[in-house]
């Protein structure tokens, strides 16, 4: 509004205040654009998600232990290892790794797989998908 104001006793202004104008245009497209871009490409979680992350995985895995699978516990038991993870737009996708006994059969898998997905989508609501990941043991012992 000085520009142009100013623009009619100095004729200089006009442009000047053309440019400034046209300089917050392209400032807020181009923050506009980068959040946008940030949305659409994948990228890693931050820490604290994955912090959140993991604390809903290992309680989903102790729920699932305490509730049916007393012979796992006895076992050695079964622990979250590692978790990864990606921003896909507004969602998460979740890989989650656990280790246990070698004699693990798929029903005891399948409950422990449930009980991680349970946890983590009750901790974080923006997780879409959950991935769980079985290992045995590398040291042979399976926690005896």
């Amino acid at each position: 509004m000085i520009a142009i104001a100013g623009g009619q006793i100095y004729p200089f202004l006009d442009p000047v205040g053309g440019c400034l104008v046209s300089l917050l245009i392209i400032r807020v497209g181009f923050q506009s654009g980068k959040s946008a871009c940030q949305e659409i490409v994948d990228r890693g979680l931050d820490p604290d998600v994955l912090d959140e992350i993991r604390t809903g995985a290992t309680t989903g895995l102790h729920e699932a232990q305490k509730a049916v699978l007393p012979a796992v516990v006895a076992g050695g038991g079964v622990a979250v290892r590692d978790v990864k993870g990606t921003k896909s737009g507004a969602y998460y996708i979740v890989d989650v790794d656990v280790e246990g006994p070698g004699d693990v059969t798929m029903d005891v898998f399948e409950r422990v797989r449930e009980g991680v997905v349970e946890g983590v989508r009750r901790e974080v609501k923006s997780v879409k998908i959950v991935r769980v990941h079985y290992k045995t043991r590398e040291d042979g012992t399976d926690g005896k």
